[in-house]
């Protein structure tokens, strides 16, 4: 979810998130608070044997939904402008977001991912692999 506090700046001055994904495909949507907390846990248990259990699930959305909810927390009509592969190295390794070419391209390929369905959980969802922050909590209190 933090990952969309990148576009603050096109987000109010143009209305857009620039990003190499079409606005309709799905992914889960996790914040990094339930990330740490799930991760204090299992390290904490006495169970805790340094491998992997489960997974966290966040709320499935696509990014035209969440474009929806940031807009709705701004009273403004936010849109998914998808990048080309091309658009997107040369805009993320502009100074002012500093991405280097390598990592451009591993953006665009894990949002390539996305769109192709490709990038998919590996671990069945469970009670205890949901998280406690919804997209909307977290646009009304980082937005």
């Amino acid at each position: 979810m933090e990952n969309f506090l990148w576009f603050t700046a096109p987000i109010n001055e143009h209305g857009i998130i620039p990003l190499p994904v079409n606005k309709k495909s799905q992914t889960i949507f996790n914040s990094t608070d339930d990330i740490a907390k799930r991760a204090v846990n299992w390290i904490a248990a006495p169970s805790w044997t340094g491998k992997i259990v489960d997974e966290i699930h966040g709320e499935l959305l696509s990014f035209e939904e969440v474009s929806g909810l940031i807009g709705q927390q701004l009273d403004k009509d936010i849109q998914i402008m998808e990048l080309s592969d091309e658009q997107s190295v040369e805009s993320y390794t502009q100074p002012h977001i500093g991405f280097s070419e390598h990592y451009a391209k591993l953006f665009n390929e894990l949002h390539r991912g996305i769109d192709n369905k490709v990038l998919v959980p590996e671990f069945k969802v469970t009670a205890e692999s949901g998280v406690q922050e919804q997209f909307s909590s977290f646009v009304k209190t980082k937005f």
